[in-house]
This record gives C-alpha cells, structure tokens and sequence, in this order.
C-alpha cells in the first residue's frame, strides 16, 4: 500500500515539473515572440528608404550658383560624373554592345 502512494506522489512530482516546465517554456515563446515584434521595428524605424539610397562614393561634388553654374569641383583621386545611357554617345553605346557580344560569342562555344 505504501508502494503505491509512493508511486502515486512520484508520478504527481513528475507530472507538476513537466507543467512547470512547459509554462515556462511558454512563456519564453511568448515573451521572444513579442519582443522579435516589437523591439526589430523600432531598430529598423532609423534606416533609410530603400529608394533613397543613393550611392555617393567615387564621385565628384559639384557647387552650383544659383543659375546652375558650376562653381567648384570637388573630387579626390578621380573626377566622376554619373550620367543616363541616353547622354553617352552612340559610339560608346555600341563598342560596349559589340565587346559584350564577342565576350559571349567567345565563352559560348564547345
């Protein structure tokens, strides 16, 4: 009879650790859960939009007057001015095309 009280309490213990154990752990979810949500918004609040990102390393800073007349230059190293395909000549536009096509017409074959 003994025997199976102490069973009985053995099993109990065991049964109440688990529960102890599984709340916690639920707990834990839950508490990284809500701290993933909210804590990374607030981290990413401070970061720049993606479409106002700008790359400004390597080129030149320009001072305009009023009238959009270049004042100073202002560069180190080398004097770079981005530019859109449709500015560059016609001549620069298909040399790049036609090195590209023999660099594939090369690397293509067998």
């Amino acid at each position: 009879m003994w025997r199976d009280r102490r069973r009985f309490r053995t099993k109990i213990q065991r049964s109440r650790t688990l529960v102890k154990i599984a709340t916690i752990s639920l707990i834990g979810v839950v508490v990284l859960a809500l701290g993933f949500f909210l804590v990374l918004p607030l981290l990413a609040f401070n970061l720049p939009s993606p479409d106002k990102v700008v790359r400004r390393d390597g080129f030149s800073t320009k001072i305009l007057d009023r009238n959009g007349v270049v004042l100073y230059d202002i560069y180190s190293g080398e004097r770079r001015t981005p530019v859109t395909i449709d500015q560059m000549p016609l001549y620069l536009r298909q040399a790049t095309i036609s090195i590209e096509d023999k660099k594939l017409l090369y690397t293509s074959r067998f």
